[in-house]
């Protein structure tokens, strides 16, 4: 099943500022994923920091595909992405 709500690109500054991170839940070679509060709706969330260093263009490439299709769909087994940075 597809989302029907709206999918946010934005920039890293406006991660920091519309977020404060927590705790590391995991970590790995590309990157780690925290735990994260909104400062506006106080919901937690967890991100996953990418280092895009440690990519190439093809996994480039894919890393945004991926986030592309994960932004629409919308299934109680499945994460939900709200937002790609």
């Amino acid at each position: 099943m597809f989302a029907t709500t709206t999918f946010h690109i934005n920039d890293k500054d406006k991660f920091f500022s519309a977020y404060r991170l927590g705790q590391c839940m995991g970590s790995g070679f590309y990157g780690e994923v925290r735990k994260c509060r909104s400062k506006k709706t106080q919901l937690s969330r967890a991100v996953a920091l990418i280092r895009k260093d440690k990519l190439d263009e093809l996994e480039m490439k894919r890393f945004i595909h991926e986030t592309e299709v994960m932004s629409r769909l919308d299934h109680p087994n499945i994460l939900r992405l709200y937002e790609r940075y």
